[in-house]
């Protein structure tokens, strides 16, 4: 009985070890027959990296694709176009030995590719850049002033951001935001805010909320408020909190609201009765569109795809439409479309 056992034991060995030399040669074919000298995969894996790197160099993902980059380089055979069996075999069994460590960093950085363009894809959509543009322009600065007149004007603003803090993305940030940068411009309100308010070591949202409310009502013969509140779609939490608050707002006199968000259901409901709207994936589609136009039927490949299967030509009014007015999102899609034809 012991002998079977060691028997199969032996066997199964053997299995594995074959197994393990048929992927060896077949790395082994696939390095030694690539234009590039390298897997397919790992090739794939660099582009990953590249992505990686290019987005931004500052984030954390750094030292991980510099890390991997430097293991696939050294998993490439030399320069020699002439470059032997032998050395692919070489090459190969580093490249298994390494199997582990890459996709560990592979995970990471396809994770952190991920989360790094939507962070991007969140700062740089159209709305977030027309409102701070809109926030920084004198002409705006110069017609709130016309606006106020002889008072005393006060600007805040706030940018929702889902993926940050908690106090980033949540109506305690919004109230503790407006509150800072109202009390930082006018210190008087404050001190009147604080007589009313109650002595505790940390206000509550209610608190928060309350005297938000109190300050912007108190100073209705003295101040005039401004606030512009961006990303209302990334808020976290129950809407109907923030949109009761805007609503109140909009109501006081000596206030003006300028907010974007991208055009949910609930946010339209809420602003229907606004006549001052202003849809940015309008204004920008005859630039995205013209964008992706030229990026495609400009290359060699894409026109000779078009050629075998016209309806291929859809896509770029297809691109366009799901753009939603986010030219980051076209240029990555432009991009690695035409990357991988």
């Amino acid at each position: 009985m012991a002998e079977a056992l060691v028997s199969i034991g032996l066997a199964a060995n053997i299995f594995q070890f074959v197994g393990y030399g048929i992927s060896i040669i077949s790395d082994t074919r696939e390095i030694y027959h690539s234009a590039s000298g390298a897997k397919d995969e790992n090739v794939e894996l660099e582009h990953v990296i590249s992505n990686v790197v290019d987005i931004n160099e500052q984030i954390i993902a750094g030292a991980s694709a510099y890390q991997l980059l430097d293991i696939l380089q050294k998993l490439k055979p030399s320069n020699d176009a002439n470059f032997s069996k032998l050395e692919a075999l070489h090459k190969a069994l580093k490249s298994a030995a390494k199997k582990r460590e890459i996709e560990d960093l592979e995970r990471r950085l396809r994770k952190i590719e991920n989360q790094a363009s939507f962070r991007l894809m969140a700062l740089l959509s159209g709305k977030s850049t027309l409102m701070k543009y809109a926030i920084e322009h004198e002409a705006t600065l110069g017609a709130l002033e016309d606006w106020a007149g002889s008072k005393h004007l006060v600007t805040a603003s706030y940018f929702f951001w889902g993926i940050g803090s908690f106090l980033q993305k949540s109506y305690e940030g919004l109230l503790r935001s407006l509150l800072y940068q109202i009390f930082k411009s006018c210190p008087v309100l404050l001190t009147e805010s604080c007589m009313q308010a109650d002595h505790r070591s940390q206000w509550t949202i209610q608190d928060l909320d309350r005297i938000l409310h109190l300050v912007l009502t108190r100073a209705v013969a003295k101040t005039k408020f401004c606030f512009f509140i961006d990303g209302l779609d990334e808020y976290q939490g129950d809407i109907t909190d923030v949109l009761d608050s805007i609503r109140q707002m909009a109501e006081i006199s000596n206030v003006k609201l300028c907010i974007s968000s991208r055009p949910w259901d609930a946010f339209q409901i809420a602003f229907r009765a606004s006549c001052y709207k202003l849809c940015v994936e309008n204004l920008t589609r005859h630039d995205l569109q013209r964008y992706v136009r030229d990026g495609l039927t400009k290359d060699t490949l894409f026109q000779k795809v078009v050629q075998q299967e016209p309806h291929c030509e859809d896509l770029i009014s297809n691109i366009t439409n799901k753009a939603e007015g986010v030219f980051l999102w076209v240029y990555l899609v432009v991009r690695n479309l035409l990357r991988d034809l």
